[in-house]
């Protein structure tokens, strides 16, 4: 049977999923959570953050501390120096 928590779309005649409900992606045929820190929403049906808590940075579909050497105001969602 195709059991497999959270699955929406599975691969024909396999318990493997393919797409899964909000909030997860398909990940070695399963569901698991999207998880990454200081991610506030993710590109639908990846792991990969879209946009991240204030002070923090997309990079790589990740979230990273905003740092810009010398800046007193870093521009919301980037890494760069706000003039």
């Amino acid at each position: 049977p195709q059991n497999i928590l959270n699955c929406l779309q599975y691969a024909p005649n396999v318990n493997n999923c393919t797409l899964c409900a909000t909030g997860f992606y398909p990940q070695n045929g399963s569901c698991p959570a999207q998880s990454k820190p200081n991610c506030t929403n993710y590109q639908p049906n990846t792991n990969n953050c879209l946009n991240c808590t204030s002070g923090n940075v997309v990079v790589n579909g990740s979230c990273v501390v905003q740092n810009v050497a010398n800046c007193s105001v870093i521009a919301p969602n980037s890494n760069n120096c706000q003039t």
